[in-house]
């Protein structure tokens, strides 16, 4: 779409950017500075990562490989810096298209563009699996078999499906909800594990830098051409949780003054996350027992939480754990 000769200067501000890069504004500019926040924070989804990509941890690192969170947290934050200035001079919807495109040609452009739709379309079916494989099972209390958890996060899927395809007015509600919901459940999930495990004195600090099953003998070694070091290999769990946080830049045309909210939207969805993640695996690796032990399970975080809180707080906070995966979905 084009803008014709005299119609630019009638234009909103934020409009007028947007005709500098040869478009006409058609979306309707409803998303505020909380809601890009939470489209930047409910894709990152500290909840999903942690409960998706804990056990995975704790088996390749042990419990010592949550003190790789803090390196990931200072290089993604670089990240998000220089998207949010790539995000505040091509504020148009298509991020990873655009930018490239623009930045360096066309051809690289639609590689990127069909590089990220193919990331969105595994990563969506990875963060719903999580639900019917790591949550449900514990929630509802059946055995979870790869039959069953296919099943389930293909009605997930459908669902989702839904609810974007009929109406993104409920879609940015349900966000909203999802986003306030998990960052204060997480928040009273972190100081109610704290506290119960002070009183029932289940704390154990050691837990933070025993390396469990993994030998201790080139623990921090980084490793070969082809193989990572046991500790490096906890970097996977900040990589694979701190991600997508670059989604509020793919609705900067529906963004009221996105130059200046959709910047700081990522960054504040990347320390917000980062933050509350690390104080969340550094309690329940306190609480965590024998690492050894929970490493064989496939749902340790729901463990955890359960066994602490008792059945009846664990289920209400797990409750808040779907909701908080089905709107990062």
């Amino acid at each position: 779409m084009s803008i014709r000769n005299g119609e630019v200067g009638h234009l909103p501000a934020d409009d007028t950017n947007l005709s500098e890069f040869g478009y006409k504004s058609e979306l309707k500019r409803g998303t505020g500075k909380f809601a890009s926040f939470a489209v930047a924070f409910a894709f990152v989804s500290i909840a999903t990562g942690i409960f998706t990509a804990y056990g995975a941890m704790l088996n390749s690192s042990g419990p010592a490989g949550i003190w790789t969170w803090p390196i990931v947290i200072v290089g993604q934050l670089m990240v998000a810096m220089i998207f949010g200035s790539l995000a505040a001079r091509i504020p148009v919807t298509g991020y990873a298209y655009q930018w490239t495109s623009r930045i360096a040609n066309p051809v690289l452009g639609w590689i990127m563009g069909w590089a990220s739709f193919t990331f969105l379309a595994i990563v969506v079916v990875a963060v719903d699996y999580t639900i019917a494989s790591t949550v449900l099972p514990v929630l509802l209390q059946y055995g979870g078999t790869p039959q069953n958890a296919w099943v389930i996060t293909a009605i997930v899927l459908v669902a989702q499906g839904l609810l974007v395809g009929g109406s993104m007015k409920w879609t940015t509600r349900l966000n909203n909800f999802a986003v306030s919901a998990e960052l204060i459940g997480m928040i009273l999930l972190v100081v109610l594990l704290f506290v119960v495990g002070i009183i029932a004195k289940e704390l154990n600090i050691g837990n933070l830098f025993s390396t469990g099953a993994i030998p201790a003998e080139g623990y921090f070694s980084i490793g070969t051409l082809t193989t990572a070091g046991p500790w490096i290999m906890g970097t996977l769990l900040g990589a694979f949780t701190i991600v997508g946080f670059e989604s509020a830049a793919n609705l900067a045309e529906e963004t009221k003054h996105p130059a200046v909210v959709v910047p700081k939207a990522m960054i504040q969805a990347v320390l917000a996350s980062g933050i509350i993640g690390f104080l969340f695996i550094v309690v329940v690796t306190m609480l965590a027992g024998d690492p050894v032990e929970l490493a064989s399970s496939s749902t340790p975080i729901a463990d955890v939480i359960t066994r602490v809180l008792g059945p009846f707080v664990g289920t209400a906070l797990l409750v808040m754990v779907v909701i908080a995966i089905f709107a990062c979905g």
